[in-house]
Parts: C-alpha cells; structure tokens; sequence
C-alpha cells in the first residue's frame, strides 16, 4: 500500500495530490498529515513567505500545467488537519473531496484553511456538519508526526513509502512518479521539496525530565540537556538556541544550582528567554529566581500542552521583540553590529576569556583613503562600497562564535573569541587579499589602482589581569603601524 506524508501547507504537497488523484490506487493511498512548520507564528511570516516564493516559482517550472497561486499569507495547518482526519474517521466517503477542497481553497484561492470559519463553509458545501476533533484523531497525528521528524526523511516532504519500503522524498518528476508507482524505482529518490523541521532548539539546565514527562520531541522541540551551567557554556560556544529551560529539583542543593544557572546566564546576557521549572509549587524560589532574571516559571504538575503553549508563546514574543530591538544593535548600511553591540559582546567575552583562561583577539579594519574615494566617486558610490567590504567580512568568519562590527565611519571591527595571534593574523589576511580580488577601483589610491584595507590585529593570550580596554587600544597601535608600514596589510601585536 502506497504511504504518503504530507501537510496541507506544503506547496508541493498540494502538486503531488492533485497528481495523485486520477491515480488508479488513489482511493487506498494511506494519509499521514504531519506539521512540518508546527511552531509557525505571526512574527515568522515574512521569512517563511519569501521562501514560499521561491518554492513556488519552483513548482511552475517542474509542473507547469497545474494551477497554483503564492497565497498572500502563511498558515499553521493544525486544525484543518484535525478536522480532515474527523471527516476520514467520520464519513469516509467525504474524505477525497474535503482534502481536494483544502488544498485547491488555499493554493488556488488564498482562503485561509485555519480559520474555523472557512472550515466549516467547506464542510457546509460537502453537507458535512462540524466534527470537534477527539483523542483518538489527535493521538494519530501525534505519531505520523513523530515518525515523520524522527524516520529517515531529512524532514523533507512530502514522503512516499511505496512497494518494497521505497522512500520518495520531494516532488518526483511525473516520469520519475510514474516509476515510483509502478514499482520500477528500486532505489531511494529525493526531488524538490520543502525541507522546514520548524524545530524549537531549546538548552535544559538539570535533570531531563523534561525530556521524558512531556515528550517535547512530539512537538517541535530538539532539547540539549546539560548537567549545570558551566558544561552548557563549555559545550555550546557559538550555538544558538530559542530557549533555556532551568529544571529545579526537590533538594535544596539542586535549588541553588539552578538558581545559580539563572543567574549566570543572566550575568552572560544569554539573548534567550529563561523558563525555570518546578516540581512543586514554591513562592519564595519562584519570586527569587523571578529577580535573579527568569522570564518565566512552570510547574511540571500542570497540564502539558497549556505548559507547551507557554513556552512556544514566550520564545515567539521574546524574538518579536528582539526583532524590533535589533534595529538598536545592527548598523543600518552594512548589516554588521554597531559599536554599541560590539561592545556588549566584547565585555560577554572579555569575561569567558577570563573565566576560561582563553585568548581572546580583536582586529581593527580601516578602508585605504576613503575619503578620497569619497571625494572622487561620490558618498553613494562610498556607501556601496562599505557594504561590499561588510560582505567580504561577514563570508570571511567561519565560525558562529566570530562576530564583526562597524566601529565608526569606514572603520571596522572584529572580536575572535579562543584566537591565539597566529589564528587571527591569518583571518586578517585573508579578509585583505579577498577585498583586494573584488577589485574596486580607486582612482585616487597612490599605490593601487584599486580599494584596499588595513588591519591591526591584537590578541591578549590571558585577560585576567588586564583592563577590557587594553586589547582595544593595543588594536589601535596595531591599526596605525599597518598604515605608517604602506597600508594594505595586517599588523599584529601580542598582549602578555
């Protein structure tokens, strides 16, 4: 029997149905309706909006000849699953046509399909009453979920199982699909295809019963789970996560342990809402732990899916308001950070540095006479060329843990966390020679005929007992032996 995966708003979901129905075995196809954007919210539609885009730009160019509109918003297709999977349960016989329906009302019409309201027309023009949706239905979501995130499907869809346990995943061509069907294609195939896990990526402090109570891999979550504070930061430099849960035992010690982890998170302005978690109820641990810096507290005793909730509801408002803060921290030609982000991470650094006993370097970047480039081209033509040097720089830090900031003018700056001095000239140079390959002219330069930079480059091999603003300044002396030695190169200097 043929299995296939797939999600009502999934573009290519809808292709691969609409091929599918005049299918002679269409009628016994076993359906598996999986959430492949379960986490969607308001403030994700615009990234996931320009994506549905360029999928569906796609798909007219593999399935020309069948209708498909790029609908003016993007949906979280639970309760339109819920209630096709009732209507299966509940009047077989309607079930073809209630999943034409969905899939042609949202990617012909642009109806909303998650909205109750536009549900119920539909059913309506079916002569099918509304159907609530029971344990049983939700149940048998819940495990086409979990074997589609957790089967060998690289979270692609849609999936189809065929004969001889064959995987299809992605948009067969109609050659391919044909092959597919008849048992003719012996190997794994993998197409086009929407390929979002809409994963939450959430760090545990404590003991994991997170993992085990509520099941968080059933929706949507990919927890890490560490012992205390210090192995999360030993083990996740440069990660990124949505979420810290704080896990608080019963035991006085592990109380304070946690409260410890809220606290030094905290201290390393961790950009992630902190969520502790109780065993039981406790005012004085909650209100503490409240001032310390958590966002927020739960208590493992009350209902999941209301706790689940909470917590997707804190992550989402707290990257809203981080997407409108970011307008704060991010200089607004380049798309690098500002000074003022630079250094809040600088001091998040200098202290780890520290603590860890790591070098830590910084390299200061200054474009050639910019300000005959200026006078000659013009500022528009110098703001064009900033952000291509911005670019350069941005493509040149390979690690997450790398970061870049526009210091002031056409002047940069980069911090490399865990960078000995030989590591970090060897960045430096090779930003150099790739802003001299992008070959940007500058009439005005007296010793190229095209843009160029110099850097100064500072690294303290122990920060411990030195003054955050020493590696800057050595920076600086650096910057200004790399510009009285000709320019266009690296200058570095060691701090003891």
């Amino acid at each position: 029997m043929l299995q296939v995966f797939l999600d009502l708003n999934c573009p290519y979901s809808y292709i691969l149905h609409e091929r599918l129905i005049n299918h002679p075995e269409y009628s016994v196809i076993q359906w598996h309706y999986v959430e492949h954007l379960p986490t969607l919210e308001a403030q994700d539609h615009a990234t996931i909006h320009a994506q549905l885009l360029v999928d569906i730009d796609a798909i007219k160019k593999i399935e020309p000849n069948l209708p498909i509109n790029a609908p003016e918003f993007c949906i979280n297709s639970r309760l339109a699953i819920l209630s096709l999977m009732m209507v299966e349960k509940c009047y077989p016989q309607k079930a073809a046509s209630y999943r034409s329906f969905l899939f042609r009302a949202y990617w012909q019409y642009g109806v909303d399909i998650s909205r109750f309201d536009a549900l119920h027309a539909i059913l309506a023009s079916l002569s099918t009453p509304w159907l609530d949706y029971d344990n049983d239905v939700e149940h048998r979501q819940l495990l086409s979920q979990k074997h589609w995130q957790q089967g060998d499907y690289s979270h692609h869809l849609p999936v189809l199982i065929g004969q001889g346990s064959a995987i299809a995943r992605g948009l067969l061509s109609n050659e391919k699909l044909d092959e597919f069907l008849g048992g003719e294609l012996h190997t794994d195939a993998v197409a086009e295809g929407c390929d979002f896990s809409g994963e939450y990526h959430i760090a545990c402090i404590g003991k994991s019963k997170l993992a085990q109570d509520w099941r968080l891999d059933t929706y949507g979550f990919n927890l890490s789970i560490f012992d205390d504070f210090s192995q999360y930061d030993s083990q996740t430099r440069g990660q990124q996560f949505d979420a810290i849960l704080v896990d608080f035992g019963d035991e006085h010690d592990e109380r304070n342990q946690s409260l410890c982890a809220v606290a030094e998170a905290k201290r390393n302005d961790l950009d992630y809402p902190i969520i502790c978690i109780l065993d039981n109820p406790n005012p004085a641990v909650e209100s503490l732990a409240l001032n310390l810096g958590a966002n927020d507290t739960l208590l493992v005793q009350d209902d999941v899916s209301v706790q689940l909730t909470r917590i997707k509801k804190r992550i989402n408002t707290h990257k809203a308001i981080s997407i409108l803060s970011r307008h704060a921290y991010v200089d607004g030609l380049t798309g690098l950070f500002n000074k003022r982000s630079f250094e809040k991470s600088y001091i998040r650094e200098w202290r780890i540095a520290a603590r860890s006993n790591l070098p830590l370097s910084v390299i200061l970047l200054d474009f050639d006479y910019f300000k005959r480039f200026n006078d000659t081209y013009g500022h528009c033509a110098g703001d064009d060329c900033l952000k291509a040097l911005s670019q350069v720089i941005k493509t040149s830090l390979f690690r997450p843990s790398d970061s870049a900031a526009r210091f002031g003018g056409e002047e940069f700056i980069l911090l490399l966390p865990d960078t000995d001095l030989e590591s970090a000239l060897i960045v430096a140079n090779r930003i150099r020679k790739s802003i001299t390959k992008k070959r940007i002219l500058h009439a005005e330069h007296p010793n190229s005929d095209y843009v160029t930079v110099s850097l100064g480059v500072a690294c303290a091999k122990k920060v411990a007992n030195l003054k955050s603003g020493d590696l800057i300044q050595l920076a600086d002396t650096a910057l200004y032996k790399a510009k009285n030695g000709g320019r266009d190169q690296a200058y570095g200097l060691l701090l003891d």
